[in-house]
């Protein structure tokens, strides 16, 4: 289903990395994480097919800037469960995909000032009261 709108990942990066280059903010106060909240797919919310190739344009122009050590990471949660495959690898850098939504999640996300880790989202998962009780035999 065509949503009509998209995001420009490109753009949002652009304005973040204005403030910092006309204010001379040292890169230690560039904002850490910027947090797309969304109930599509994220191929539908992203005006490039490939989010490796925009975010490795977003980090140039960052280092270009001075700013390459200091790329916020994006958090883009898909508040709709989906079964579509991930387009980033746990181990990207930069980038953390959630899809679905539960209250441990919810909790992993608050707990945590929105740092997502891939095994910190598995072990909020499977921390549920209703797990509890079972046992791994080996």
């Amino acid at each position: 289903m065509e949503a009509g709108c998209n995001t420009d990942f490109q753009k949002v990066f652009d304005l973040i990395l204005k403030v910092p280059v006309k204010g001379n903010l040292k890169p230690e106060d560039m904002i850490k994480r910027v947090f797309v909240f969304s109930d599509m797919e994220f191929a539908e919310a992203s005006s490039s097919s490939r989010w490796e190739t925009d975010y490795a344009v977003i980090q140039k122009k960052f280092e270009k800037q001075g700013y390459g050590n200091a790329v916020p990471q994006i958090v883009f949660w898909n508040l709709r469960h989906s079964k579509a495959t991930p387009v980033v690898t746990g181990t990207q850098s930069g980038v953390a995909l959630l899809s679905g939504f539960s209250k441990n999640l919810l909790k992993l996300f608050l707990d945590n000032d929105g740092e997502v880790q891939p095994d910190l989202a598995m072990e909020a998962a499977i921390s549920g009261q209703e797990y509890q009780k079972l046992v791994v035999l080996d």
